[in-house]
């Protein structure tokens, strides 16, 4: 009998699911990378031979690629520096710092001032 029926062959946190009649492997769940980046399951192909079910098993490996889903965060809010009035121009006063967990150039942080704000 060439009728084949396929199955998930391990848990796949419902991220997945499988048509058992043609053996196409649809999405089933959100995902986000910076929390999981790799995920593997085993697709199992059963028969429905004459002498007895025959299967065969391979493993599926499956990448997420990242976008740009998640802002930079400052290690600090809010920065605060107490002056003296006699503090000298261009005393540096304070370092920011900012991280993004995204990869490639979605994750570098770049800073500047908004031209919304005045040099006051």
């Amino acid at each position: 009998n060439g009728q084949v029926m396929y199955f998930l062959g391990n848990d796949t946190d419902g991220l997945f699911e499988i048509n058992s009649q043609t053996g196409e492997v649809n999405t089933s769940g959100v995902f986000d990378r910076e929390k999981v980046a790799y995920y593997s399951f085993i697709v199992v192909a059963v028969d429905n031979g004459v002498s007895g079910p025959r299967n065969s098993t391979c493993r599926v490996f499956i990448t997420i690629t990242d976008f740009n889903d998640n802002a930079p965060v400052f290690s600090m809010v809010p920065y605060s520096v107490n002056l003296g009035l006699t503090t000298p121009p261009r005393t540096p006063i304070l370092t920011v710092t900012a991280s993004d967990p995204d990869l490639g150039n979605s994750g570098l942080v770049e800073y500047s001032f908004p031209s919304t704000y005045g040099s006051n």
